[in-house]
């Protein structure tokens, strides 16, 4: 199915399309407005669900890009870096869906969450749970070459766009918080 995915359409095209609500595995990665959509999302029981994470968003604040009908992550900021929200965003939405965090691959951009029934039975095997910050550097410069910026010079770049605190429902520079943790 090739259909550019919006928080007002996700649940019609999975009806439209004939997907069964009981699914084994979902993954959600659509490098924009991941966490809009996740919200939204009542079609589908999925037992485990992998959800794309924007590392450079930290682990202590739940934020998010605001919602935007048509994001595109590379026309939204040349740097290629402000999509997303972070890992405390879809922790928080994905408790109140009752999933619950195995914690993220090792390269730091993907979460894995579990329903509540099968939470209960795999729990007491998962001695720690980790959360990695992304071992990758995808930045681009303004002529869309890979030029592999740290964290800090990767927040610096994007400092002026708008990222809103889900903490305190209100939207803000990305320079207003304090991500680097």
């Amino acid at each position: 199915i090739n259909e550019f995915i919006t928080k007002d359409n996700i649940n019609n095209i999975i009806r439209k399309n004939h997907i069964p609500k009981k699914l084994g595995l979902l993954s959600l990665d659509i490098d924009g407005v991941d966490y809009w959509i996740l919200t939204k999302l009542s079609t589908l029981d999925p037992s485990i669900i992998i959800c794309e994470y924007n590392s450079l968003f930290g682990q202590k604040k739940s934020v998010t890009v605001p919602y935007k009908k048509n994001f595109i992550r590379s026309k939204e900021h040349y740097s290629n870096l402000y999509y997303g929200a972070s890992i405390r965003a879809f922790v928080n939405i994905m408790r109140k869906k009752n999933y619950f965090l195995v914690g993220t691959n090792s390269a730091g951009n993907n979460a894995f969450f579990v329903k509540k029934d099968l939470w209960q039975k795999i729990n007491k095997d998962i001695l720690k749970k980790k959360i990695f910050n992304s071992k990758f550097r995808e930045s681009r410069d303004h002529k869309g070459k890979l030029n592999f910026l740290d964290k800090r010079k990767s927040l610096e770049k994007i400092k002026d766009k708008l990222i809103v605190d889900l903490d305190d429902k209100n939207t803000k520079k990305i320079s207003k918080l304090n991500l680097l943790n």
